[in-house]
């Protein structure tokens, strides 16, 4: 009786391993796709967040020279003229095909370089970018805790 018991179990192991075979090739390309597309959302908002690291300091550069930042309406001739070996910067958008949005303060002297994200929807986690503000002397903060709440940006959000 045990040996009969013993062939069974073992005849119903085919079935049971060729069931799991057949799980994993139906679905591993839907793994492989979702692992494949988290992958791609990572490097997007690594090369994003560099990309607006070179032309923060670009913008940065410029400021010291010539004592403002570009106008909004100059952005993009300006990204051509300063970017001219870099083609990849010569169009404000990010890795994922969004427009970057850049904005001066009247002044001239303070800026926001911002990246909608993954999700390109303006003002949500998911958003990349850059603040600058300089002060004249009389309206210079003593502490970053005096700073424009605009000024001080949360941290980039992480992948979920």
């Amino acid at each position: 009786m045990k040996k009969i018991l013993t062939s069974k179990i073992k005849w119903l192991r085919f079935p049971a391993y060729a069931a799991l075979l057949l799980a994993f090739f139906v679905l591993w390309p839907r793994t492989a796709d979702h692992l494949q597309a988290i992958a791609l959302d990572v490097l997007h908002e690594i090369n994003t967040q560099k990309d607006l690291q070179e032309i923060v300091l670009a913008l940065q550069k410029h400021h010291r020279e010539t004592g403002i930042y570009p106008a909004p309406e100059e952005m993009d001739e300006w990204l051509k003229q300063v970017f001219t070996d870099q083609p990849q910067y010569h169009l404000p958008i990010d890795r994922w095909g969004n427009a970057l949005h850049y904005e001066t303060t009247e002044d001239r002297m303070g800026f926001s370089l911002r990246s909608s994200g993954r999700d390109a929807i303006p003002g949500t986690s998911d958003d990349l970018g850059r603040t600058f503000f300089f002060f004249n002397q009389k309206e210079k903060p003593e502490k970053d805790t005096d700073l424009p709440p605009e000024t001080i940006l949360p941290p980039a959000q992480n992948l979920p």
